[in-house]
């Protein structure tokens, strides 16, 4: 019952918790999906990737090219890592990932999510959703906390007037206009059911 609820409690309660006894019995191990997903989206990469070694030689390998890439034990431990997460949660884990804050803040991470979102995630029906979403918080962000993107090299043009950005622009509005065209109709029948309660 409630997952978001729990996936809320891991995040504010149990992420940002430093008893260590806590930590022992909540991880992203837990049997519960929604106490993963709160790890997904809260943790920072040096500590959901814990136990692997990325010192200064190592970079997040391409799951689109894995069978042309000869991989480092690092790389092949974090890819081992990556699967054993989808394969438990599906797209679950790579759209917790893209919520996460902390995996905006380098050019590296953020290229590792756009690979995932592609490469990684389900679509069966073609929605390309988890792309999608990716593109919407990149969005977010360019706008919100552009200092996430310092370490970038925008060219010719910033990238808003970019055909990239445009489109990234259209599916943040997109997003948004779903979301409150729902707000409207819950808006639209929560007056009318009052206002048939006042008629009788």
């Amino acid at each position: 019952y409630f997952p978001n609820l729990r996936e809320q409690i891991t995040r504010y309660l149990i992420v940002h918790n430093h008893r260590s006894e806590v930590k022992e019995k909540y991880s992203i191990e837990h049997d519960d999906s929604s106490v993963r997903k709160g790890f997904y989206s809260s943790l920072q990469p040096y500590e959901l990737f814990e136990g692997i070694s990325r010192n200064h030689d190592f970079y997040y390998p391409s799951f689109r090219y894995l069978d042309e890439t000869e991989l480092s034990e690092p790389q092949k431990q974090f890819v081992d890592f990556c699967k054993r997460c989808f394969e438990r949660d599906k797209n679950d884990f790579v759209e917790s990932l893209i919520w996460n804050e902390n995996f905006w803040k380098t050019k590296e991470d953020r290229k590792f999510l756009n690979d995932i979102a592609w490469s990684l995630a389900d679509d069966p029906h073609s929605s390309m959703d988890v792309p999608n979403l990716y593109n919407a918080r990149r969005q977010y962000h360019l706008e919100h906390n552009p200092s996430f993107f310092k370490d970038d090299e925008f060219v010719d043009s910033p990238y808003e007037d970019t055909v990239d950005g445009k489109l990234s622009k259209l599916q943040a509005l997109e997003l948004r206009i779903r979301y409150q065209g729902g707000l409207i109709w819950l808006l639209v029948i929560v007056v009318g059911v009052m206002a048939y309660l006042n008629i009788n």
